[in-house]
């Protein structure tokens, strides 16, 4: 004798649900919504990033010719020279 609880046919043990289609689709658009505002800003960001990148490598660039061109003078050379000789590099 089997019992009635252990029935394997899906249509006895689970009951149709109805599915409000209306509010479905009205779901549903609220999220295509969020992802297209998600995916602006993460263009933007992305765009943000790239503009970083780039003033940070010509900051970088500017020092280093600011860093070189400090030791150009005679007097500052020989300064630089002296310094490297007592720090031992």
């Amino acid at each position: 004798m089997a019992s009635k609880k252990y029935t394997y046919d899906s249509r006895n043990t689970c009951k149709p649900e109805r599915v409000n289609v209306w509010q479905l689709n009205k779901t549903v658009k609220a999220l295509e919504l969020k992802v297209k505002v998600l995916e602006r800003h993460v263009a933007h960001q992305v765009g943000l990033n790239a503009q970083q990148v780039l003033l940070n490598e010509s900051l970088h660039d500017r020092v280093a010719e600011l860093e070189t061109a400090k030791w150009h003078n005679p007097v500052k050379r020989w300064f630089k020279k002296w310094v490297d000789v007592v720090t031992g590099k």
